[in-house]
């Protein structure tokens, strides 16, 4: 027997009216992306969190749970400000091990803005230990404890919930990613590298979803465009009475 192919999750927008929705009826989509003022709200919201440099880090770069958990104190490069992805912790019969990301894309070097570089070099700094050993995990527990993938899932659900935003699951964040990076005007083979992805079909078929901001600045601009060629009169007068 031949199953059908499943199609490719495709991620809904919470838009205001979905939201809306959510609210009054409990209804919420498998898949979902939060729109740029969403990600702004959680982000200044968990600012004085312990591991605020981790949710920033995966809220704009879209690293997998595993690969963040797996970085260590060698792999950010403050003065080339980037981060290198090399493992990932993934859980074998009850046992956390480190190997390689998902795919030979997974191994990627991750350029970094000046603000994360930053964030990610005081937090270093702050969690590194006397003898600054580079081995260490990147991201730990304030006792020490590294952070763990499935560890992540449960902390971002209670985030979430407590921040009354809009349900989306941790791994919905590389879809916001990708969104935010495409609503910023990032070309799409960079948001390829940046998530690890073999392929741009899945890039753009899958993860990127269209925010407001980016389908409001494509009206506008597709406006401005015939505008500038056709002599049209805000006048819907004659159009009334025709």
């Amino acid at each position: 027997m031949r199953l059908p192919a499943g199609g490719r999750p495709t991620a809904a927008l919470w838009t205001a009216e979905r939201e809306a929705l959510w609210r009054e009826t409990g209804l919420r989509p498998t898949v979902a992306v939060w729109d740029v003022h969403h990600v702004a709200r959680f982000l200044e919201a968990v600012q004085d969190d312990p591991l605020f440099p981790l949710w920033w880090l995966i809220a704009l770069r879209g690293l997998r749970r595993g690969e963040v958990a797996a970085l260590r104190g060698e792999d950010l490069d403050i003065s080339g400000q980037c981060l290198h992805v090399r493992e990932q912790i993934v859980l074998v019969d009850g046992v956390y091990h480190a190997g390689p990301p998902k795919s030979m894309a997974g191994v990627r070097l991750l350029a970094l803005d000046a603000f994360t570089t930053d964030l990610l070099n005081r937090y270093w700094a702050q969690r590194g230990t006397p003898t600054g050993n580079p081995c260490r995990p990147l991201f730990t527990h304030p006792d020490g404890r590294p952070v763990r993938p499935d560890w992540l899932t449960h902390r971002f659900a209670e985030l979430v919930e407590q921040l009354d935003l809009p349900p989306i699951r941790f791994h919905d964040l590389r879809h916001g990613a990708a969104s935010l990076a495409g609503t910023a005007n990032v070309p799409l083979k960079v948001i390829q590298h940046d998530l690890g992805h073999s392929s741009s079909v899945t890039t753009s078929d899958t993860y990127w979803t269209v925010l407001m901001e980016l389908a409001r600045a494509g009206a506008a601009a597709t406006a401005r465009l015939i505008l500038s060629h056709a002599k049209i009169r805000m006048n819907l007068l004659a159009a009334s009475q025709a």
